[in-house]
Parts: structure tokens; C-alpha cells; sequence
């Protein structure tokens, strides 16, 4: 037997309400050298939690826990990066509540020294 709060008006039958806490954590994005470094501060969550992927320039992280006792907890973040990043290259960590993302840059965006040569 239904629920009086799971009727609408007209008789239909509607799904129950599911509230699911949305969650902001820190995260950094540094340049170094020959990579870009991608930190999320993901605690809490199991690996099997995580998803992250790659799409043309737009890196997507996601992550939903289902914690017993506790509303689902719902994470995802868009990064749009340079073209040319190689979605084969990309190192993914998770350690202690920290996912690193390591992407390496592309060769064309890498500073090339030219040699002079004398006349």
C-alpha cells in the first residue's frame, strides 16, 4: 500500500523522494613542467567510487557514495583542458582521500629551444 505522500493529485503513482547531499570538496590545479597536477580532496570514498574521464578539452571527475546511516553524497567536476591531451598519458591516484590526476602536456605546447647557428 502506498503512502498518502506518494500520490500526486491526480491519482498517479510518483517515485519517493531521494535527497542526495552534494558535496564541493577542494580541489588545486597546478602547471609544472611537463605535466598539469589535478588534486581532489575525495575522503571517505572507496575507488570503485571515482570516475574520471576525458572528452575532446573537457575532464570530467565524478564520484556518488552510498555511506549507511548517512544521505548518498554526489560529486562531479568539469575542467576544460588544452587540446591535445592524450587521455592514454593521464596518471590517476587515490591515496589517503586525494585523487591526483597527472596529465602530461602535449609536445607542441612545450617551450622549444632554437639553436642559433653562427653565420
Amino acid at each position: 500500500m502506498m503512502s498518502e505522500n506518494m500520490v500526486k493529485e491526480d491519482n498517479t503513482e510518483m517515485k519517493p523522494e531521494v535527497k542526495v547531499q552534494t558535496v564541493f570538496p577542494q580541489v588545486d590545479i597546478l602547471e609544472l613542467k611537463d605535466d598539469f597536477m589535478v588534486r581532489a580532496d575525495l575522503p571517505g570514498l572507496e575507488i570503485e567510487d571515482i570516475s574520471v574521464s576525458l572528452d575532446r578539452d573537457m575532464l570530467t571527475v565524478e564520484a556518488q557514495s552510498d555511506v549507511e546511516g548517512l544521505y548518498p553524497r554526489a560529486f562531479a567536476r568539469k575542467f576544460r583542458v588544452m587540446r591535445g591531451i592524450d587521455a592514454e598519458k593521464i596518471r590517476a591516484d587515490y591515496k589517503d582521500g586525494v585523487l591526483t590526476l597527472m596529465l602530461a602536456k602535449p609536445v607542441e605546447s612545450k617551450p622549444q629551444r632554437i639553436q642559433i647557428q653562427s653565420g
